[in-house]
């Protein structure tokens, strides 16, 4: 499955400043890649490592290469953070602090489709 790799967090939302993955193919996490708002941090949460507890059957669907089992990850890791009031993560970054009039909802529209 070829996955259009874009700009923006799939677990938020939110414009990046470097792309989450690799261009093109299966996802490979750019691991400098932490996202400041959801602090999803690409090549450790959303492989199933990191804090937030993924399933074992998901961790070893994506593992196999199911093609679901890297968007559940994402769903589980999106819930999460939607559970835990949408938050900012990291509102002290100076190159990133919480934008005036922040909208997480309105953020979410930018989720790519194959990923909500």
């Amino acid at each position: 499955m070829k996955i259009e790799v874009k700009k923006i967090c799939y677990v938020c939302g939110l414009e990046l400043d470097d792309y989450p993955y690799s261009l093109g193919g299966r996802p490979i996490a750019n691991e400098n890649v932490i996202c400041p708002c959801c602090g999803t941090h690409y090549g450790l949460d959303d492989e199933g490592g990191g804090d937030v507890d993924i399933p074992d059957d998901i961790v070893n669907a994506y593992k196999n290469f199911a093609d679901d089992g890297h968007k559940k990850i994402i769903k589980i890791l999106r819930q999460n953070w939607v559970d835990g009031g949408m938050k900012w993560k990291i509102p002290e970054d100076v190159f990133h602090p919480t934008p005036d009039n922040w909208d997480p909802q309105k953020q979410l529209e930018n989720v790519p489709e194959e990923f909500k």
